[in-house]
């Protein structure tokens, strides 16, 4: 489980939980799949994400940190 929220919420904003079950696929689709729910999120929405497959498990977290989430 990977939790995730889009920057640029304010401090009091209540988040909107959304899940994304990525456990069906392997790597890179997950990855492909999350750039794709970030470039539509909007500030303050927050995302619980599933992942089964170890790659993904791994690489999502490593990239999501680089880009400061």
């Amino acid at each position: 489980m990977t939790t995730i929220t889009h920057h640029g919420a304010s401090p009091d904003m209540e988040p909107h939980w959304e899940q994304l079950d990525l456990t069906p696929w392997r790597c890179p689709e997950p990855l492909i799949r999350l750039k794709l729910w970030l470039r539509q999120a909007r500030p303050g929405q927050s995302l619980y994400l599933l992942l089964g497959d170890a790659g993904s498990r791994r690489d999502i977290p490593a990239y999501l940190q680089r880009l400061g989430h």
